[in-house]
């Protein structure tokens, strides 16, 4: 469940407090209306989540323990006893806002014995707050009387976690709603880097009776903060030599440092150090034949290709070209494109055979594929020309037709593209609902590949690859490449080179720009890299100390960059982990040359939550906390 424990608030000062307790109980036993949380309403997109902390199931209490969960009774505190006062949901009651039935925390008068008063905290573990952000948590309570029991909430922004000190700020307090899970929202008046936020459930003076008129349920904690600013990046593209004059068709960017490019007659070139020397990516011929018309790789030693000479081929190596092993073939058909969504995950989409597109599976990292059943169609497919968002799948025709899943393939529809007449022979959807496809022309589609719209585009020639993030799109057509920063309303000219282009591959850098690279006839090979504006690209500094940074984005849905710095090369192990400790993947286990690199983690197949990266290297360890939130 993706409950969100953000920053929870401090506690007001000694006699004040009991002065509220008594006078102003503004519990369950009091039917005073007030209400000074500044909004109930859904987070706008715009907001950052700033901090998550996972609340799962039966480890509810457990987990708030060791997060710094304290409970308080009695008028002056009194001993917190042995027994958790906070305590995991109950379904029986009412449903979590989100995730698993019972996965909520709640507080319950009836749970507490000894006193009339009690006054319950539960306090967050550390959260790096600024002034300004909000804390938004939902609540509710099954209570149809008058009584509806109620929280405050504080803020300490020293760290303390002693319920009811003067470190606690009051931020405001208000009725547990008896109409449904009910969002509020308080804003921090100052900043702290150890700060805590506290939740306190104060009762007074008896109450109505029923085993549950005193319950109530607090869930999806977040810690928000106003969006960033776009980032503005300047974007340069330089001329890489390649090693060879092969037609190169593919070319897979996995970070800044590392990529791929495949193409006639089974050439493979591979890069490690951002594009400074491409090495043989096939140097033991022989297991693959034929043109490779497609590259997919995870990271600097695992990749795959598809070969078509009379039947249909898939490679795999697992030791950066050295070997490669057929992993799947097929009589008659035709594989246009690989797609990994994960470390075991992945799709490849064919030509239509025995009437219908094909369409493979794997789930065990490429070694084993299965066909996936699909819907009947016509015509062939184009290389380069799937795209996996999510469970958002789509794929481009030879018939001016695009085909479109919403559920990884499961089911199917296809819509003919408006101003495209022939060959669909790029795709890009930089969200689940709007872009671009092209080939002699190209058109843009807002509603996810339903509908389409004839585009001006530049240039000449065929449109073969198209890549893209947010509202900027770039293409390759011919021997120029083209951006747009407007979602395809106008373009530039970025780059032109000496052939023709086949395809590009972009991907974010740690810096929120994209890098990556495009190939094509004669070897050609090119790199673009963004930097933010003012600020200088370190990537050819060797680092002075070992570092694991804070993935980027965080959270993220699905993609996300961890980046580390090695001063000296050395064996790296990067591995993730989730909240239980168990390995869920292994991004990097090979020797890495000194230098700043950046890795690609994607979570799609992964259910949302807080997951571990951990670095291993030398006598340098160091983990640090990322969450997925789909």
């Amino acid at each position: 469940m993706k409950k969100t424990f953000l920053v929870f608030s401090l506690m007001v000062i000694g006699i004040f407090l009991l002065g509220l307790i008594y006078s102003d109980p503004y519990g369950s036993r009091s039917n005073n209306t007030s209400d000074n949380s500044i909004s109930q309403v859904t987070p706008p997109v715009s907001d950052i989540v700033k901090f998550v902390d996972d609340m799962n199931g039966a480890n509810d209490t457990i987990a708030l323990r060791l997060r710094g969960w304290k409970p308080k009774r009695g008028p002056l505190g009194g001993p917190a006893g042995t027994s958790p006062n906070w305590f995991q949901g109950n379904s029986t009651v009412f449903n979590a806002f989100e995730g698993p039935a019972t996965g909520y925390v709640a507080a319950n008068y009836n749970n507490v014995t000894g006193t009339n008063t009690i006054d319950l905290w539960l306090i967050s573990p550390n959260v790096n707050g600024a002034a300004g952000d909000t804390l938004s948590f939902y609540s509710r309570s099954p209570d149809a009387s008058t009584f509806p029991d109620s929280i405050r909430v504080y803020w300490a922004s020293n760290g303390d976690t002693i319920p009811g000190s003067g470190s606690f700020v009051e931020l405001g307090k208000f009725k547990v709603s008896t109409a449904g899970w009910t969002e509020s929202r308080y804003i921090l008046p100052s900043a702290g880097a150890t700060g805590r936020f506290a939740i306190n459930y104060r009762v007074a003076n008896g109450g109505p009776s029923g085993t549950n008129s005193d319950f109530i349920g607090v869930d999806f904690i977040r810690l928000l903060g106003p969006a960033a600013a776009p980032v503005v990046c300047n974007y340069t593209w330089s001329t890489q030599v390649s090693g060879t004059t092969a037609l190169l068709y593919s070319v897979k960017t996995v970070s800044n440092s590392v990529g791929w490019a495949a193409g006639a007659g089974g050439v493979v070139r591979r890069t490690t150090d951002g594009g400074t020397t491409w090495g043989n990516g096939n140097p033991n011929p022989g297991v693959i034949t034929g043109d490779i018309y497609n590259i997919e790789a995870l990271d600097a030693n695992t990749a795959f290709v598809t070969t078509s000479p009379g039947a249909t081929f898939i490679y795999k190596t697992t030791n950066g070209g050295t070997n490669w092993t057929q992993v799947y073939t097929i009589a008659g058909g035709f594989i246009n494109t690989i797609k990994m969504v994960s470390a075991t995950n992945g799709y490849a989409f064919g030509d239509v055979l025995a009437g219908n597109w094909l369409m493979l599976k794997t789930t065990d990292g490429g070694s084993t594929w299965t066909t996936l059943a699909t819907v009947a169609g016509t015509g062939d497919g184009r290389n380069n020309c799937l795209q996996i968002t999510g469970n958002d799948m789509w794929f481009g025709t030879g018939q001016n037709t695009v085909w479109h899943s919403t559920n990884l393939g499961l089911n199917w529809t296809s819509a003919t593209v408006t101003g495209i007449t022939g060959q669909v022979t790029g795709i890009q959807f930089n969200s689940a609902t709007v872009g671009l496809v092209g080939g002699a022309t190209m058109s843009k589609s807002t509603d996810g590949g339903t509908t389409w719209a004839l585009l001006a585009a530049s240039g000449t020639g065929t449109i073969s690859g198209i890549e893209g993030s947010g509202n900027d799109y770039w293409y390759v057509r011919g021997t120029t490449i083209y951006r747009s920063t407007d979602v395809g309303a106008s373009w530039t000219l970025s780059h032109t080179q000496t052939a023709a282009q086949n395809d590009i591959s972009l991907v974010a850098d740690v810096n929120t720009c994209m890098v990556g690279w495009s190939c094509g006839a004669s070897g050609t090979i090119s790199k673009m890299t963004g930097s933010p504006v003012g600020i200088n690209d370190p990537v050819n500094q060797i680092p002075s100390a070992y570092s694991l940074m804070q993935n980027y984005p965080n959270p993220f849905n699905p993609t996300t960059n961890i980046t580390f710095a090695l001063p000296i090369a050395g064996n790296v192990e990067l591995k993730i982990y989730d909240i239980t400790g168990k390995e869920v993947a292994s991004l990097v286990n090979t020797y890495v040359n000194a230098g700043t690199h950046s890795v690609s983690f994607d979570a799609s197949a992964y259910a949302s939550g807080i997951y571990i990266y951990k670095i291993s290297t030398g006598s340098f360890t160091d983990s640090k906390k990322m969450v997925l939130i789909k």
